[in-house]
């Protein structure tokens, strides 16, 4: 007698709306940071730098300050200059000055560095971006209410949902291709009860246990599904389990049906 054909959907496809519950969340994009570094020989004279345009300078005299001392009274000066607070906010660590904006997508940047004879201030953007959001892997959520990666020291109890298709990257259903994803700042589609496919790294078999990747390197992925805890690397999720085989789909990449229950 032969078999029915597994049916072959792709990471994050939603197999049925009527058995899946989902919430949104935001993919939110990352602060912009800048570093403003003292270094070299310590010298007299002015030290500044530029916030789009708003220059924040300091006046040095050697001795007694230093390089640690130089940055603080950047850092302080910054923090006295009503238009460049408008913008970000500056910390100071030892000689380097951070600068962050309050909120994504402000934008700022960092320029002009001058200083005295012999030393140095180098100015660098250390943004360091969420990126893309493929679909068919577990997330978390953070403390500002919006999702991030897993991560290590994350639980199972961390795990929130699964990165799901929506009008935005998937009008049809099927359509999905190796491309798709969120962009930082997209509201996200996540699956918390019913039928997911996800994204998967090795053989699923029905039966198998289900754990989520919390630890990455290399070509890992954070939130992708596996079926033992790879070394300490993922956690167990109790309360789901493998409804079929892991499959390769059209675009190459091992996808097996789970079924999950998260609070």
């Amino acid at each position: 007698m032969t078999q029915p054909q597994q049916q072959r959907y792709t990471p994050g496809e939603i197999v049925d709306h009527s058995r899946t519950k989902l919430r949104s969340r935001a993919w939110p994009a990352e602060l912009a940071t800048w570093t403003a570094t003292v270094a070299g020989v310590a010298a007299t004279g002015t030290y500044s730098f530029d916030i789009n345009g708003i220059t924040i300078s300091y006046d040095a005299t050697v001795p007694p300050d230093t390089d640690n001392t130089i940055a603080q009274g950047l850092g302080v000066n910054f923090d006295t200059n009503t238009e460049a607070l408008r913008l970000a906010f500056p910390s100071v660590a030892t000689n380097v000055v951070t600068v962050q904006e309050y909120t994504p997508g402000a934008g700022f940047s960092l320029t002009n560095a001058v200083v005295p004879g012999g030393a140095t201030l180098t100015l660098a953007d250390t943004t360091v971006a969420n990126g893309e959001l493929l679909l068919g892997l577990g997330v978390a959520l953070d403390t500002a209410g919006t999702i991030r990666k897993l991560t290590t020291g994350d639980t199972a109890a961390a795990l929130f949902g699964i990165t799901a298709e929506s009008t935005d990257i998937a009008p049809n259903s099927g359509s999905l291709t190796a491309e798709d994803h969120y962009d930082e700042g997209a509201q996200v589609s996540l699956v918390y009860r019913g039928q997911i496919p996800v994204r998967v790294e090795e053989a699923i078999a029905i039966g198998d246990g289900v754990f989520v990747r919390v630890t990455a390197a290399g070509a890992e992925l954070a939130g992708a599904f596996r079926t033992d805890d790879g070394g300490g690397d993922a956690v167990q999720i109790t309360n789901a389990r493998w409804l079929e085989p892991s499959y390769t789909d059209s675009q190459g990449r091992l996808v097996a049906m789970l079924e999950i229950n998260l609070p």
